[in-house]
């Protein structure tokens, strides 16, 4: 082989493991999370981040599919109730009640998020993050798919 050909294959290996190379890190993002039967831990509100309960469970959400029921945590109470799921990722939470013990206001206040749950119309998914937002499409809670408690 001559000194020309022999630099054209080392050329065209190189630019083969480039391409290789290029292709390999465009995996595409990992699906994301199910709304339903997840753990969803409350981490913003209203645009401030919650800070970590150490008195008791972190505020959460689960939308129990099976049941059509949602339930979870102020972070101090349970609440539960039924939702309805519609077109274009709307969502309205219902007939929700709670329990009425006497917390220690911690982290979440409860009756914020309580009434941010009423305000929720609409829901997105991105990767591992549920964002609630109300009528006007304005962000008003954040949670965060985790392993239940």
């Amino acid at each position: 082989m001559n000194k020309r050909t022999i630099q054209k294959a080392i050329l065209a290996a190189a630019a083969f493991v480039g391409f290789a190379c290029t292709q390999a890190e465009q995996v595409p993002d990992a699906a994301p999370v199910p709304l339903m039967d997840t753990y969803w831990q409350l981490i913003e509100m209203n645009g401030q981040a919650i800070k970590e309960n150490t008195m008791g469970p972190s505020a959460h959400i689960i939308f129990d599919e099976a049941e059509a029921r949602v339930s979870g945590s102020t972070g101090c109470n349970r609440f539960f109730g039924g939702f309805t799921l519609g077109e274009n990722n709307t969502v309205s939470l219902s007939q929700v009640g709670a329990t009425r013990r006497a917390c220690v206001d911690e982290g979440v206040n409860e009756f914020d998020y309580l009434a941010m749950l009423g305000k929720a119309t609409n829901y997105s998914i991105e990767s591992d993050k549920l964002t609630f937002s109300d009528e006007a499409k304005a962000p008003i809670a954040v949670f965060t798919a985790v392993a239940p408690e």
